[in-house]
């Protein structure tokens, strides 16, 4: 018997006993006296056992739900632009990460790899995880130390779905204002002063006062200081408002880090004694947030009036905001740590689903890729591929449609996991730690007015103005320089890469020039990829061979499309007559 059957059997139970008790109390005041009808207040210990009863079989609905969905991909709503937004609230650890460009995070469709790995429950999970993906870590031990934790969250279910458990009630805020509370809030504008305790003090003197005088303090007195006070409550709470659900927010992560702190884990310790400590500095923001917000909750409206007499939430706010900047730093640790553990299962949940994948390896001492079937994630019957990259880099060639542009992503991609996340799509990879930065998808930028090779020019600049000292940089570029003339741009090629053979660079390049890629055979080895003609018409093995390619498809192409014979007669036999001077 699951444990969602069981509570819903004790609900039914409960049920059914609460309905005969009304019953017989029902019975006795019809049939002897109408005091009996008292009796209906017993009543309430029975609701409160059902409603419980009711809260708990629906957590099991919802974590029997999660069980059945581990391993999954996850279909829902992300909202992405508030996540990139965001990013920049975050510090990046100078030497010990590296953030990755907008330009680069759209050459590796990482909007895709994201959902893909995004199996988080909470906005800090959300939110961390992006940053992880984001900003990839560059210091091997810290790598060692996130792989470690996830390997606990896969093999110990108990743990995991403990934590699972706390962070389920959490959920997500939509939209996500607690963070830009916690890094982008400057905190002006909270201090209202005395002004609201003396209103409040005033509001009691005027209640009380009616033992005294009676209906006359309640004339002159009590709805006087009501309208007083609700006046000042909403003239006031209208440049407040914004802060009240991430303070909410702010609560439930608080009580969240309480439960996880209380955890007695020997593979948890780093994250349950912080939590723990942070809880208690937090204690005064549990407590004075407890009512914010309950009004929405109070159906009655009883709470509502209440307030508005002792203006309880704004009393309350000014509390709460005195210990949010006095606890700032633990707050904002609190945040992390619970989004990390969210992340962290989710990429727990990502190696569960994935068949044939590996933990990577970090090579020290030098600059290289070595990796056996590496394939890309998002393929659903991705070829693997072989290769071992060293030092300046590789080139490759190759007709259109090959798989060029797909292995350099493919290479992108899981260099990032591996140094984010730790999983790599491939039977073993080994490689160094790595600055990613690529030229892949490049456009013409009519706002700006900028053109497809001014762009493009401009992205290798600052991929050659990003290589220094420290970590290697991984610089992925396809088809450099398309954006012109070829009397240009082949030279002009040639001499980029060379001049980043040089640097402190580990170089992987596709092009479809041929004379880019002899004249830099003697420093870059050469690979490709190629086609034949089918009875389907072209088919590709997408298999990487070592060499450069020997074969061409644009004509084959056009022939195929159905293009007219002049055409593509015509442009074979200019191509035969240029290579026959």
């Amino acid at each position: 018997m699951t444990e969602r059957t069981r509570f819903k059997i004790y609900l039914w139970g409960m049920s059914l006993l609460t309905a005969a008790v009304a019953i017989f109390i029902f019975y006795l005041a019809e049939t002897f006296d109408t005091v009996y009808y008292w009796g209906m207040f017993s009543l309430l210990p029975f609701a409160i056992v059902w409603w419980m009863l009711y809260r708990k079989m629906k957590f099991a609905e919802a974590m029997a739900e999660l069980r059945s969905h581990w391993g999954q991909t996850v279909k829902k709503e992300r909202e992405l632009q508030s996540l990139k937004k965001a990013f920049p609230l975050f510090p990046v650890e100078e030497g010990g990460q590296y953030a990755i460009s907008p330009q680069t995070w759209d050459d590796l469709h990482m909007d895709r790899i994201y959902a893909l790995a995004d199996r988080t429950l909470t906005s800090p999970g959300e939110q961390v995880l992006y940053n992880m993906l984001r900003a990839p870590l560059l210091e091997k031990e810290v790598l060692q130390k996130r792989n470690a934790a996830v390997r606990a969250l896969s093999e110990d279910a108990v743990l995991r779905e403990k934590l699972q458990g706390i962070l389920l009630p959490l959920d997500r805020m939509k939209p996500d204002t607690v963070t830009n509370f916690l890094w982008g809030d400057d905190f002006k504008s909270t201090d209202l002063g005395i002004v609201p305790n003396l209103l409040a003090f005033a509001a009691l003197l005027a209640l009380m006062s009616v033992s005294v005088w009676g209906i006359h303090s309640v004339i002159i007195g009590v709805i006087p200081m009501f309208g007083i006070n609700y006046y000042y409550q909403n003239y006031t709470a209208r440049h407040l408002m914004f802060r009240f659900p991430p303070i909410r927010y702010l609560r439930a992560m608080l009580v969240s880090a309480q439960e996880m702190g209380r955890i007695q884990h020997s593979d948890f310790t780093s994250y349950s004694a912080p939590l723990r400590k942070n809880a208690a500095a937090g204690k005064g923001i549990i407590h004075k947030a407890r009512t914010m917000g309950f009004a929405a909750m109070d159906s009655l409206g009883v709470y509502e009036y209440v307030n508005n007499l002792f203006l309880l939430d704004l009393r309350n706010y000014y509390g709460v905001m005195q210990e949010v900047k006095a606890n700032l730093t633990q707050l904002r640790q609190t945040y992390q740590l619970l989004g990390e553990v969210d992340a962290l299962i989710a990429v727990a949940s990502m190696r569960a689903g994935t068949e044939n994948w590996c933990e990577p390896e970090f090579l020290e001492g030098q600059t290289a890729v070595y990796t056996q079937d590496i394939r890309h994630p998002l393929l659903d019957k991705a070829v693997p591929n072989s290769i071992l990259l060293e030092k300046p880099g590789a080139i490759l060639t190759g007709s259109n449609m090959s798989g060029k542009s797909t292995f350099l992503r493919t290479i992108g991609v899981n260099a990032l996991l591996a140094q984010s996340v730790g999983i790599c799509f491939a039977r073993s990879y080994k490689g160094s730690l790595f600055k990613i930065i690529t030229s892949i998808n490049k456009e013409d930028h009519l706002p700006g007015g900028k053109s497809y090779y001014l762009i493009e020019a401009e992205a290798i600049l600052k991929m050659i103005r990003g290589v220094g000292s420290g970590a290697p940089a991984l610089c992925i570029i396809d088809e450099i320089f398309r954006g012109t003339h070829s009397l240009e741009r082949i030279p002009a090629a040639i001499e980029v890469l060379l001049y980043l053979s040089g640097q402190n660079t580990m170089n992987l390049i596709a092009t479809h020039d041929l004379d880019v890629a002899k004249a830099c055979s003697p420093v870059y080895p050469l690979y490709h990829f190629r086609e034949r003609v089918g009875e389907s018409g072209l088919e590709f093995d997408y298999l990487l061979k070592e060499g450069i390619t020997t074969s061409w498809n644009a004509i084959k192409i056009l022939r195929h499309l159905g293009y007219p014979t002049e055409v593509t007669h015509g442009a074979q036999e200019r191509i035969d007559k240029a290579g026959s001077k």
